[in-house]
């Protein structure tokens, strides 16, 4: 979607921005990658679009070798702001 100009009310990302940017599907290796990718979504969102975004959450940041990463109480702001974005609501079945 990079030179697209479409817009979108909605965009669902679901178990795949912690990926980015680790290596793992063949991208290159970018300890950011997360925060570029959120960038993009956001650029592909219309005025007052909503982003529903899935991933891990934990009580600690981690990065799980090439395989994940973990939002914590570090990253986790990271990437909001990245975005340009609030958080509405969380769910969790965490402890």
């Amino acid at each position: 979607l990079r030179n697209s100009k479409l817009l979108f009310d909605v965009i669902v990302s679901f178990s795949g921005i912690e990926h980015d940017g680790l290596g793992r599907y063949g991208d290159p290796v970018d300890e950011n990658g997360d925060l570029r990718a959120i960038r993009e979504l956001a650029k592909s969102l219309a005025p007052a679009g909503v982003l529903l975004l899935g991933m891990p959450v934990g009580p600690k940041d981690a990065v799980c070798g090439s395989r994940q990463r973990i939002y914590g109480p570090r990253r986790f702001p990271q990437l909001a702001v990245a975005g340009g974005f609030g958080c509405r609501g969380a769910s969790w079945d965490g402890k």
